[in-house]
Order: structure tokens, then C-alpha cells, then sequence
């Protein structure tokens, strides 16, 4: 009987490990599509608060010829997250690579845009100590949903907003942006943000500077503000994005 679950088991983790190599595989051939699609964005970005941090690479493309925001679009993604929460009277690490592809259908309209998603997410979470009842621990690969959009709330103010969400581990994730024009076509508000699961959640709450142009043909976005963890001390963190059309 213990021969038959060790079997078992390692055959799950084989599985497993075939999944995260597979869409890896569909993550780099999907980009190699998108850079031949007749435009598409190109995103990238960190954010830290000395010792939580997330750092991201993502692809947006329509899918087929024709241009981004209105239609079906393909997305690929790549991360390395860290983060610390406290459990049973101790403080856990977490910390890990990450892999999404997903597909998605965008509109707009005017001074507005929308966007869904389904698609899969392959993430390999270490934490120390080990944490049993942690639902990120280990190998998965699981069905994400995510939801954005944008739209003007009031005179020169938009909200922007960002929600996901990951079957299985019940984790969320959820944003919202105030924006109000800056000059230089720059625009200036606070940003909320919730994210967790059932073991872990924190909130930030901070200022962000958008559409920053450091550099030619690229959109940059500045943010600080206060992050606090459950269990954990409030820390001020720091985060730049990145995003450019091809």
C-alpha cells in the first residue's frame, strides 16, 4: 500500500513537472507569435518593500492580424514572487516561479476599455518552513480568471481596475487606480491593492505616477506607498512598470 501512494505521488509530481515544462514551451512559442502579430504590448515590472517583492514579464497580441482593443487576444506571462506571512506563531517564506498563458477578448470605446481572461497558471512555491496547509505550496498548475477595465468616474478622473482570481488556491488578487491628468500627458492617483489566499492576504495603499515617458515608445509607471501583511509589520514599498507597443 505505501509503494502504491509513493508511486502515485511521484507520478503526480512527474505530471506536474510535464505541465510546468509544457506551458513554459507554450509561453515562449506564444511570444514568438506575438512578435509577428500586427501590434501588441510588451509589459514588465517590479515592485519590493525590502522583503516582499514580485517581478513580471508579459506579452498582449491580438489574436491573428489586426490591431489590440476590440477582439480576442492571447496572453503570456512570466513572474518570480516573495513574500513572508506568519503561521502557527512563526514567520513562512514563500518564494517562486511562475507561468501563465491565457486567452481573453477586448473592448473599447471612446475614453473607456475592458478586457477577460481564461487561461492556465503553472507556479513552483517553496516555502520555509515548510507550511502543509498552505494551498501555494509545491507544484501546481491551476485555471485563472482575471478581469480589468477603465473609465472616466468624473470631471479629469478615471478608475482603473484589475481583478484575478486562481481556482484551486483560492487566491486573489485585486487593484484600483485614480487617476487624474498630470501635464505631459502623465496622470497622477492613489492605488489600492488586496491580494491573498486562505492562509495569506495583505493590502497596500500608496500613490502612483502614470504614463511617464523615461524613455522613447515607452509608457513607464512610478509607485510607493505602505504594504501591510497579516501578522507582519507595515513596510513602505517601491514599484516600476513598464509597457510598450510593438
Amino acid at each position: 500500500m505505501q509503494r502504491k501512494f509513493r508511486d502515485s505521488a511521484k507520478s503526480a509530481t512527474l505530471f506536474r513537472c510535464m505541465m510546468m515544462r509544457l506551458l513554459l514551451g507554450t509561453l515562449l512559442a506564444g511570444a514568438m507569435v506575438s512578435a509577428s502579430a500586427a501590434e501588441g504590448i510588451t509589459l514588465g515590472g517590479m515592485e519590493t518593500d525590502g522583503a516582499n517583492s514580485y517581478l513580471y514579464a508579459g506579452i498582449l497580441a491580438p489574436v491573428g492580424p489586426g490591431p489590440m482593443g476590440n477582439g480576442l487576444v492571447q496572453r503570456y506571462w512570466i513572474d518570480h514572487v516573495e513574500y513572508r506571512y506568519a503561521s502557527a506563531g512563526q514567520t513562512v517564506k514563500a518564494e517562486g516561479w511562475g507561468a501563465e498563458a491565457a486567452l481573453g477578448f477586448q473592448g473599447a470605446e471612446r475614453d473607456r476599455w475592458w478586457g477577460t481572461y481564461l487561461g492556465a497558471v503553472c507556479r513552483d512555491t517553496r516555502l520555509s518552513p515548510d507550511d502543509p496547509n498552505s494551498r501555494a505550496r509545491g507544484e501546481s498548475v491551476r485555471l485563472k480568471v482575471q478581469a480589468e477595465m477603465q473609465a472616466p468616474i468624473a470631471a479629469n478622473w478615471s478608475a482603473n481596475g484589475n481583478l484575478s482570481y486562481i481556482l484551486g488556491q483560492k487566491a486573489y488578487w485585486a487593484r484600483l487606480r485614480l487617476l487624474t491628468p498630470f501635464g505631459n500627458g502623465m496622470h497622477i492617483g492613489p492605488e489600492l491593492l488586496l491580494q491573498g489566499d486562505p492562509n495569506y492576504n495583505a493590502r497596500q495603499f500608496g500613490l502612483v505616477l502614470a504614463n511617464l515617458r523615461l524613455a522613447q515608445s515607452i509608457d513607464t509607471a512610478i509607485k510607493m506607498g505602505v504594504r501591510h501583511t497579516s501578522g507582519e509589520a507595515a513596510r513602505a514599498y517601491f514599484g516600476i512598470e513598464f509597457g510598450r507597443a510593438f
